[in-house]
């Protein structure tokens, strides 16, 4: 930033006082030499160039923060989300309970009256609804080797690592403004994947494209607040037929 700089009354004061002396002497006082300083102030062109290079440096070091974020697996948070897909008729909803190393999701398809859940816990993963006639849950048998992470059902990659990510500017969703990335690489098969995060790191917003076909996922509303009784499983474990 460039001062201004202003003469002061004092200045002005003793300018005046010496214009009076030079007037009232006989002899005409020489011209004075003009003195040439050059300009500090930085040109418009230049001044717009600096503020966008400030600008994409800070917007690099948001982006770089928030994806150290996402890759630590420390958010907690519930969402609620709306997804429609590719032949699919009506709006399904999904709701996911991230708070490690627990994770649960709970989906509702349309035209399916009952929700099926997913648990995922240190000491299993479990499917819990109405498959079989009574609720109940169902043990995979297999356990949580790795807290769950923070991503988007269905679609964005559960680890970053050996994707390309670029950001794509920013969303309003569910309120909030996310900033959104494009993910490409060999993992992605081909597929087109948009993901829109809040500076948290909770994912509000997901697309995947593929072959023509598109499924959207976008939240409806989210809280960072999620109780350990969210992930209590609701009914009697058994076993998955053909299980062993």
């Amino acid at each position: 930033m460039v001062a201004s700089m202003n003469r002061s009354p004092l200045h002005l004061s003793l300018a005046a006082a010496a214009a009076l002396l030079l007037a009232a002497c006989a002899t005409p006082a020489a011209a004075p030499t003009a003195s040439v300083v050059p300009s500090t102030t930085p040109s418009a062109a230049a001044s717009a160039s600096a503020a966008r290079s400030a600008a994409a440096s800070a917007t690099g070091d948001a982006d770089s923060a928030l994806m150290a974020l996402i890759r630590a697996h420390s958010t907690s948070y519930k969402v609620s989300y709306q997804f429609t897909a590719a032949g699919q008729t009506g709006t399904g909803t999904i709701t996911q309970y991230v708070k490690a190393p627990y994770f649960r999701q709970d989906m509702a398809m349309p035209g399916v009256p009952t929700t099926f859940s997913t648990y995922v816990r240190p000491e299993g993963t479990f499917m819990c609804g109405a498959m079989t006639g009574s609720p109940a849950c169902y043990s995979t048998g297999a356990g949580a080797a790795t807290p769950p992470e923070p991503h988007g059902p269905e679609t964005l990659p559960q680890d970053l690592s050996g994707w390309n990510i670029v950001p794509s500017g920013t969303k309003t969703v569910a309120g909030q403004t996310t900033r959104c990335y494009s993910f490409s690489g060999a993992a992605a098969a081909g597929a087109q994947l948009t993901g829109c995060y809040t500076t948290d790191g909770i994912p509000l917003y997901m697309m995947t494209s593929a072959g023509g076909a598109q499924t959207e996922i976008t939240a409806t509303s989210f809280s960072k607040s999620v109780a350990d009784a969210d992930f209590t499983l609701p009914y009697a474990v058994q076993k998955l037929p053909g299980m062993p």
